[in-house]
């Protein structure tokens, strides 16, 4: 399992889920995807991008759909 260090994956932001997902797989890092939602707005990964990072053990990555309108 690799040492995590900011600086090495701060790039994720703005990558796809799915993508940042998969480069995590290659490198073995310990990872929790979580989701956040705009308020009254079902919750669902279609079209969610990294949009910030916890760094720890494992590494928390947080996404969210690019539309955030609110009604």
């Amino acid at each position: 399992m690799r040492d995590l260090k900011e600086q090495e994956w701060g790039f994720l932001i703005g990558y796809p889920w799915e993508e940042a997902q998969e480069l995590l797989d290659e490198e073995e890092v310990a990872y929790e995807l979580r989701l956040t939602t705009p308020p009254k707005k079902a919750a669902t990964w279609e079209g969610a991008r990294v949009v910030a990072l916890r760094f720890g053990e494992p590494l928390v990555v947080i996404c969210s759909p690019e539309d955030w309108t609110v009604e």
